[in-house]
């Protein structure tokens, strides 16, 4: 959905960003109204981490590094996202690395793999590298974020944190950039375009910050990261019953093991420590 948005340049990444963020912030403060609490001094350089990480970064690179690869790349690439979580909330939360985590994010690479990439082809070009680099940093700022938030989130309401991070990387983004959706031609947009961009504020933005968050009250971060690997099968899954794909071996035994992975790592019976 981003890709339609940006390729035919309706939109500048920044400017999307601007979207996604701007409104998932309105809709984060008006959720937060009933829960505010005071937020304690020790926690706003957390929060501020969390809107570089989660937010203003991780947008920005992952837009601008999507208009320079393609979609089979980012895909691939973003299965080093659970690996980047378990790392840092092995260092950060304490969570011990067990060989379920480790067997399990490996099935899960190799199943995302076998779906996204079999019988594609995967183009790298001087200015892919450099989108494949900001995707590659998209992820890492992201498997950080989720790891810094876990603790807040702990100890406030996800409405109010969200809130705060999301109000926050508004500003921040139109102080440095200067951008305004006021700048973008919004008459003049095709009705595909705008459901399109609708689509990604609400569903990919709001609505993924929204369930992420509310699963780490109850999960490990280990485990939030690593269902990344079920995008590739609900993708597939929806392109089926818009029978816009077929259904093949490999794409079955690549789903086998993304739910395998899954598993191994949600099973860990591992007690994590958070630090805070």
């Amino acid at each position: 959905m981003a890709k339609e948005v940006l390729d035919p340049g309706y939109l500048r990444p920044k400017d999307l960003v601007l979207c996604r963020i701007g409104v998932a912030g309105i809709l984060f403060t008006l959720l937060a109204i009933r829960v505010w609490q005071k937020i304690e001094r020790k926690d706003y350089l957390r929060l501020i981490l969390c809107m570089v990480c989660g937010v203003v970064i991780n947008q920005i690179f992952f837009l601008e590094g999507l208009t320079l690869t393609n979609p089979i790349n980012a895909s691939l690439i973003m299965t080093i996202l659970p690996i980047v979580v378990v790392i840092a909330s092995h260092f950060l939360l304490k969570e011990l690395i067990t060989w379920h985590k480790v067997v399990g994010i490996i099935l899960g690479a190799i199943g995302v793999c076998l779906i996204i990439a079999y019988g594609q082809k995967i183009q790298v070009t001087r200015t892919g590298i450099i989108g494949d680099l900001l995707i590659f940093l998209n992820a890492c700022c992201f498997g950080l974020f989720l790891v810094l938030v876990k603790p807040l989130l702990l100890r406030y309401h996800a409405f109010q944190v969200m809130s705060i991070i999301f109000v926050m990387g508004t500003v921040v983004l139109i102080v440095t950039t200067g951008q305004q959706v006021t700048s973008i031609d919004w008459p003049n947009l095709p009705p595909p375009i705008l459901i399109a961009i609708t689509y990604v504020v609400i569903m990919t933005t709001f609505v993924t910050y929204l369930m992420n968050t509310f699963a780490l009250k109850y999960l490990r971060a280990s485990v939030v990261g690593a269902y990344v690997y079920l995008q590739p099968v609900v993708a597939t899954t929806a392109a089926l019953i818009m029978a816009k794909d077929h259904l093949s071996l490999i794409k079955i035994g690549g789903a086998i093991l993304i739910f395998l992975g899954v598993y191994l790592v949600s099973r860990s019976t591992t007690t994590s420590s958070v630090s805070v």
